[in-house]
């Protein structure tokens, strides 16, 4: 038996043996990683032959979203999160929550002086927008969440004197520069 598929990201249609069902591959129009659903019986409910899958999409989800990607311990080593991108994410919460109390202790110790500065709203902006990214990064879903403008923002906190986060900014770069990391983003 065949199962007829619709790559989530270029509507290419597939038509695939069965028993390559739980298998994660590219699709070989557009290279991006698509999971290859269990075929269902017809006891379920569903019909199995390939005409009646042509409109309907592979899941639930509208054309223009892709899917979540959530790697198996079966998956190929090529999506598996490495080591660096969790460090990345860890700078950037641990950034994001230092500038943000960065900022409320210059705006308490300059009895509010400090409120006229523009790098403290930049500071506590980013570090709410780092927080997010963070926990994204930390997560399953981290391959649709290149972190590269944040880490670039955590370097230009230079302008608040802030040594922590440009010195975890330069790390985080040189993270983001290495080709594993770099080839595991989805762009």
């Amino acid at each position: 038996m065949a199962i007829v598929i619709l790559c989530p990201w270029c509507q290419t249609r597939l038509t695939l043996s069965d028993d390559r069902a739980g298998e994660t591959f590219e699709c070989p129009q557009c290279d991006k990683p698509i999971r290859v659903p269990w075929p269902q019986s017809p006891q379920s409910g569903s019909l199995s032959n390939a005409s009646s899958v042509k409109h309907a999409p592979p899941w639930p989800y509208p054309a223009a979203t892709p899917p979540p990607f959530v790697p198996s311990a079966a998956d190929d080593v090529r999506y598996r999160k490495p080591g660096k991108v969790t460090a990345i994410g860890g700078m950037l919460i641990g950034g994001g929550a230092w500038a943000i109390l960065n900022a409320l202790i210059c705006v308490v110790f300059s009895m509010g002086v400090c409120c006229l500065w523009p790098g403290l709203y930049f500071g506590i902006v980013w570090g709410i927008l780092a927080i997010i990214r963070g926990s994204n990064l930390l997560g399953p879903q981290w391959p649709y969440y290149e972190p590269g403008l944040m880490v670039i923002m955590q370097i230009i906190q230079v302008v608040n004197l802030d040594l922590v986060n440009v010195v975890m900014g330069i790390i985080g770069l040189v993270f983001l520069n290495d080709d594993e990391v770099k080839s595991r983003f989805v762009q």
